[in-house]
């Protein structure tokens, strides 16, 4: 259930949050800063405002800090190679991306020793902004290879690097260079076959995940030798930076929207939308040690296999069709328990059941939640009238931006590919009479933008999450994962 609710009265671009602490894109360029606060989010002070940087719309955000620490010898074994800073990262339609340090309170502290994260120098481009009682934060401008828009960002585990996809079907994997201090890109020189809508990160490090507008799913080796250490995983062996190690068709060659790896890593997630409807796409058994788990050929046989004898253990490879429009954003609450937003304005869940299969679990609205695990309800969200009012809403925000939400499309999908957030004639025949009552059935009234885990108090089994929407509603969730 949503047990808190906060109304910022703007529209927001973008999102994100990492423990106690949510970062959220206005029309207007800038970041405001909201911390945990109880059971509710506020903004401490006027002073943490970000708001000197990006030239036109923030199209995503990324936090990491301390408590995302992991290995950085991309093994996924232990290492002392951590982030012991709040890092917040950025991309625009003005091609650009920025770093926001949050700095430490203490005066003339010495930084701890082998932590290359605080060995940055004062960069031409670096402004001092922010304030209050979590010290402040330092800008430092990165200037990319992009050509066009970046539309998405993801930190590495660690904090040390983190990549943007853009509009011109590029990747760039931006890492922090101690030798030169600043943060250096390093480019995946083969495009891709459309705009890069999402990226996720391997929490080894060492495997990033692309989902685009041309219907495919790809793992790339992103190990960079000047953070991640010379050794690599077996399965990157004979590859070298950027190269493509698995790639997958979506579900009707549909747009790729949002990507998210489990916590132990094992299993990725993608959601679509295309000419068949939205789908969610999981992908089961991925192990950077192991070559074979990343056998494109050797997956798509074992999933054709176990459609046409319709029983059995699942294969590695499961297609969901969603009862509702597509997802913009997912994140695993757990190795079972997946959650998602988008254009439905409901946060949705899925499981993971004792044999392996993956199956929608129920939406959460308001404070209680609806649809429980069986058969999928037909989402009234999905008629005309629920569609019209969402791209209005979007229209708006691009409107108060400059437009900029323009070069989005610029990117282009796979031909015959629906665009995110329309329909598919199966799922455009719901009627126009209730989706009036649903989408008034939760504290969203827009697209869910983002999507966040959050840590969960020890003393309860619950699972937390924040979501941000496009009309500027934040609300945190608690999930009992036995009730799924």
């Amino acid at each position: 259930m949503a047990i808190s609710v906060l109304k910022l009265g703007q529209l927001c671009t973008a999102a994100a949050a990492s423990g106690e602490l949510l970062a959220v894109a206005t029309p207007s360029h800038s970041v405001l800063l909201l911390e945990r606060c109880g059971a509710g989010w506020q903004q401490r002070d006027e002073g943490h405002v970000l708001s000197e940087g990006h030239e036109a719309t923030i199209t995503a955000l990324a936090l990491t800090g301390a408590r995302d620490g992991a290995s950085m010898d991309g093994t996924g074994s232990s290492s002392s190679s951590t982030s012991a800073q709040l890092r917040l990262a950025s991309s625009s339609h003005d091609r650009n991306s920025y770093v926001w340090t949050q700095q430490q309170e203490q005066q003339g502290a010495a930084p701890p020793n082998g932590q290359r994260g605080q060995q940055q120098g004062q960069q031409v481009q670096a402004r001092q902004a922010g304030g209050g009682s979590s010290g402040r934060w330092r800008a430092e401008l990165v200037i990319t290879r992009l050509s066009k828009a970046g539309l998405c960002c993801a930190w590495a585990p660690g904090g040390l690097k983190f990549a943007i996809g853009s509009v011109d079907s590029l990747v760039d994997v931006v890492f922090l260079d101690a030798s030169r201090e600043l943060w250096a890109p390093k480019l995946v020189k083969k495009r891709h076959g459309g705009a890069v809508m999402a990226l996720a990160w391997h929490p080894a490090g060492a495997l990033l995940a692309t989902a685009c507008a041309d219907g495919r799913l790809r793992l790339l080796n992103a190990v960079v030798p000047d953070v991640d250490g010379p050794t690599s995983p077996a399965a990157l062996a004979g590859s070298r930076f950027g190269d493509c190690l698995l790639e997958l068709p979506l579900p009707g060659g549909g747009w790729g929207l949002a990507a998210a790896f489990s916590p132990d890593g094992s299993r990725l997630a993608v959601a679509s939308q295309g000419p068949e409807g939205s789908h969610l796409t999981l992908l089961s058994g991925i192990d950077p040690s192991a070559p074979s788990s990343l056998d494109a050929a050797a997956i798509e046989a074992e999933a054709a296999a176990a459609a046409a004898a319709g029983s059995g253990a699942p294969p590695r490879l499961q297609h969901l069709p969603l009862p509702s429009l597509p997802l913009k954003c997912l994140a695993f609450l757990s190795d079972s328990v997946l959650a998602g937003g988008g254009f439905d304005c409901q946060p949705q869940l899925f499981v993971r059941r004792a044999d392996g299969r993956w199956q929608f679990a129920c939406r959460l609205a308001g404070l209680q939640a609806s649809g429980k695990s069986g058969k999928p309800q037909a989402a009234a969200s999905s008629s005309l009238s629920a569609r019209i009012k969402l791209f209005e809403q979007q229209a708006a925000a691009a409107s108060a931006a400059g437009g900029g939400s323009r070069a989005a499309a610029a990117g282009g999908g796979k031909d015959g590919a629906a665009a995110p957030g329309s329909s598919s004639s199966s799922s455009s025949s719901s009627s126009s009479s209730s989706s009036s009552s649903s989408s008034s059935s939760g504290p969203h009234e827009g697209c869910i933008i983002s999507l966040s885990p959050l840590p969960s108090s020890s003393s309860s089994s619950s699972l937390a999450f924040v979501t941000a929407s496009l009309e500027g509603c934040i609300a945190e969730w608690h999930v009992d994962p036995a009730s799924l």
